[in-house]
């Protein structure tokens, strides 16, 4: 839990667009204005006012588990949540490894490896779907290996409303039933993601109506994040989304080998082919495989934006587990072949693992040291929007809602914009390393009637003087 809160401690606010959206949903919520968004991120599908209702695009339940603790400490609670939960990986991952049959060491060995948490060490910190998503599938994974029906509907519908791909899970996991004998139980179970992956649409058909559906439209055929930004999507071809699937594959190798610190996924191999007739092994390979082709395969352009590193993280604790069942026995082989002490080859792969872990962390921390936003005037609660190329950021670091102004849009559709929300202000930062964000260099074209009142602030020509600070 400290290794945790160190992480968490050096992320004051969210650096990324999605734990920025749930601490904004949490903080309304905690704050009793509802479970609403001050935020347009992409401009398919707008809504006719703001705040907008929350849960359109993600899902409800990392926003809910953040807010109890946001009601008591505000963004600071969000980070202590996080940190809680990325802790339960712990436990989860030593019990993983018991129902796996291994030993003490291994048992331990597994804990150890998701405590550190790999490649999740600095992102899992943050008030991100990963950790809770960790949480809730391990326990999936743990009540259906135990054979406990009941148990694992709930954690299978929890995981649906976690995540947008959440319902892959279900599946895989009534295989595991199955495989324990509880074949009536597991198809129940398979069934229950996708009802509630569909239930939460029907809800989110009724409260975001019109405007909902071409945003949810969008987001499956937009080929690239970049396109659903700007709301310019058409259907991909076949081709298009096949490509989107082999390309899947590949960033799903490459996000095993961030996140296993390189080793993690080669251990966890050899464990899989160890423990290859087991109902767990056969239910994350089925998840494994099947969540990188309906995701690429029915959303490339959002999965390609993050997805599969975040669902990892429904197998992480369980590749622990594995792992630390094939370093033990590689103790073992090193112990018999080589006269080594049977824990040096675990100990080594664990320490290569904490320092591997620790390096990713500095890394990530030097790259994207602190909020992704400035904030330029000192917005209150009531104030008008304002234009960002950050408009998630721009509201859970400022307060202030945000409205999405990318490059390359045309001045038109900005003015109009301006006009639907009552924006009177944008916030231009001199650079930024997103190429979608728009600069101070772009508001000649974006806003050619708007004047620069303070450094990185223009405003509209008929804005009152009043409204930026000096």
């Amino acid at each position: 839990m400290v290794w945790h809160a160190f992480w968490a401690s050096t992320i004051p606010q969210p650096v990324d667009w999605d734990p920025a959206y749930y601490l904004d949903v949490a903080t309304n919520i905690a704050e009793g204005r509802g479970a609403v968004s001050g935020a347009v991120w992409q401009l398919a599908g707008l809504p006719e006012t703001l705040p907008q209702p929350a849960d359109l695009h993600w899902m409800p339940v990392p926003s809910r588990v953040l807010v109890p603790f946001v009601w008591l400490a505000g963004g600071s609670g969000a980070s202590a949540m996080t940190v809680l939960l990325m802790a339960g990986w712990v436990p989860i991952a030593a019990q993983l490894a018991r129902v796996l049959g291994a030993s003490r060491a291994a048992t331990c060995g597994a804990g150890f490896l998701a405590a550190m948490a790999g490649g999740y060490v600095r992102f899992g910190s943050t008030p991100d779907s990963i950790a809770v998503f960790g949480v809730v599938a391990g326990l999936a994974w743990l009540s259906a290996a135990r054979g406990r029906a009941v148990h694992t509907a709930v954690w299978v519908l929890l995981a649906a409303w976690t995540r947008g791909d959440g319902f892959v899970l279900a599946p895989a996991v009534g295989l595991v039933l199955w495989g324990v004998g509880r074949w009536r139980a597991g198809m129940g179970v398979a069934g229950i993601g996708p009802l509630g992956f569909a239930i939460w649409m029907g809800r989110s058909w009724i409260v975001g109506g019109e405007a909902w559906w071409a945003a949810r439209l969008a987001s499956g055929r937009a080929v690239h994040i970049h396109d659903l930004q700007l709301g310019r999507v058409v259907e991909p071809t076949v081709l298009q989304r096949l490509q989107g699937v082999l390309d899947g594959f590949q960033g799903a190798v490459s996000t095993a080998l961030l996140v296993g610190v390189v080793f993690l996924p080669f251990l966890a191999v050899a464990g899989v082919w160890m423990r290859r007739h087991h109902p767990l092994v056969k239910g994350a390979g089925v998840y494994a495989l099947s969540v990188v082709v309906l995701t690429h395969g029915l959303a490339p352009g959002v999965a390609a934006s993050g997805s599969i590193f975040r669902c990892g993280a429904a197998v992480f604790p369980m590749f622990c587990a594995l792992g630390a069942v094939a370093a033990v026995r590689l103790g073992v082989l090193g112990h018999h072949h080589r006269g080594y002490p049977r824990r040096l080859v675990p100990l080594v792969l664990a320490g290569g693992f904490a320092i591997g872990s620790g390096a990713i962390g500095v890394g990530t921390w030097t790259a994207r040291p602190g909020p992704g936003v400035d904030c330029l005037t000192q917005g209150v609660e009531d104030a008008a929007p304002v234009f960002s190329g950050r408009p998630l950021l721009v509201r859970s670091t400022c307060g202030r809602s945000s409205v999405a102004l990318y490059r390359t849009e045309a001045p038109d559709a900005v003015k109009r914009r301006a006009q639907r929300y009552g924006i009177q202000e944008a916030w231009l930062p001199d650079t930024d390393p997103d190429p979608m964000v728009a600069t101070r260099a772009d508001a000649a074209a974006l806003l050619p009637d708007w004047q620069e009142r303070a450094p990185g602030v223009w405003v509209r020509p008929d804005t009152p003087s009043s409204t930026t600070a000096d």
